[in-house]
């Protein structure tokens, strides 16, 4: 009994070295078949690699995927800092050759998969562990924004505002009114408890950004965004107008809101012009009419001895008299 077992024992040693010698020249043709395969081998290998590897996660059970994680978690510990950054360096750059030859099917299923892994994630996580993840995840953003260059910036903002313009056109008038409505909330929420300080400083920094943004437009934009302001006024005007109307409508004419408002806007643009008095024929002109500081172009042109319409030839009429004084607009 005990040389059957000592055979059995001798049997089993020479399997397992026979084993790892054959496990061995396996290694050996893979890695010489790696060696010499074109690019389109290997993106097929490790896809068919990958497929294997989640198949086999989605079906291992729940003390096999901690056993599987805590191996991963020994190794990580024993490695050295240096060769942890190496490793995850190389990850980096494989991961970036991947997403940049996938195919959009790829891509679409490769989002989709992260995004059920992340949700399922977040929906599993303690209050402690989100708040963890929130502020690593803003130190991580702030840090990333202080290093980043101008183009990056740059690109950054015009993928944003691409990806913001793509789920403003897509979304419906549903979704646009519960997302208006979430935003409104949000802003009165914010703007009611802000301290007197933060309102200072979020209007500077509006001012800021409005006074760069028309540093910046072009000829163009300027015209359009112009545009934009006058049918916007002349909207609003419309509303106020038949909002009064409907209370003065029996009024006099010059005593109706509408007219009065208008008269005033009149006599605003009218005001903000400069008029500038000629000294030979004391009549007022505005300051593009000027050739010099203070004579007009008609007298500049005026060769004659005296002038035409100065007061040496009688052309002044002197004061307004009374009964003119008194007359309306």
């Amino acid at each position: 009994m005990e040389m059957l077992k000592n055979q059995t024992e001798k049997k089993n040693f020479i399997n397992e070295d026979e084993r790892r010698a054959r496990l061995d020249k396996k290694n050996e043709r893979a890695r010489a078949k790696r060696r010499t395969e074109t690019e389109e081998e290997k993106r097929k290998r490790l896809e068919k690699r990958n497929e294997k590897d989640r198949a086999r996660r989605r079906e291992e059970s729940t003390q096999d995927k901690k056993i599987r994680l805590g191996k991963r978690k020994l190794i990580s510990s024993e490695e050295s800092p240096q060769k942890r950054v190496t490793r995850l360096e190389d990850k980096s750059a494989l991961q970036r050759k991947h997403i940049q030859n996938e195919t959009a099917v790829q891509r679409v299923s490769r989002l989709a998969y992260v995004s059920t892994l992340q949700k399922k994630r977040r929906e599993a996580e303690s209050s402690e562990e989100r708040a963890v993840r929130l502020e690593h995840d803003n130190t991580f953003k702030k840090k990333q924004l202080e290093s980043e260059s101008t183009e990056q910036r740059t690109a950054r903002l015009e993928h944003i505002r691409k990806i913001q313009k793509k789920r403003l056109d897509t979304e419906s008038a549903e979704q646009r009114a519960a997302r208006l409505e979430h935003v409104n909330a949000l802003q009165k929420n914010w703007l009611d408890t802000e301290s007197a300080e933060q309102r200072a400083a979020r209007l500077e920094h509006l001012n800021a950004l409005q006074k760069k943004r028309l540093e910046r437009e072009s000829s163009e934009e300027r015209a359009l965004r112009l545009q934009q302001m006058r049918v916007f006024q002349q909207k609003r005007e419309a509303v106020q107008n038949k909002v009064q109307s409907d209370d003065d409508s029996t009024a006099p004419l010059l005593q109706q809101t509408f007219a009065r408002t208008r008269m005033m806007k009149f006599h605003e643009e009218l005001s903000s012009i400069d008029f500038n008095i000629c000294s030979v024929c004391l009549e007022t002109f505005s300051g593009a009419k000027m050739t010099k500081s203070t004579i007009c172009q008609r007298c500049c042109r005026d060769k004659k001895d005296p002038k035409l319409y100065s007061t040496n030839n009688n052309m002044d009429p002197g004061k307004v008299p009374i009964e003119l004084q008194v007359s309306t607009q």
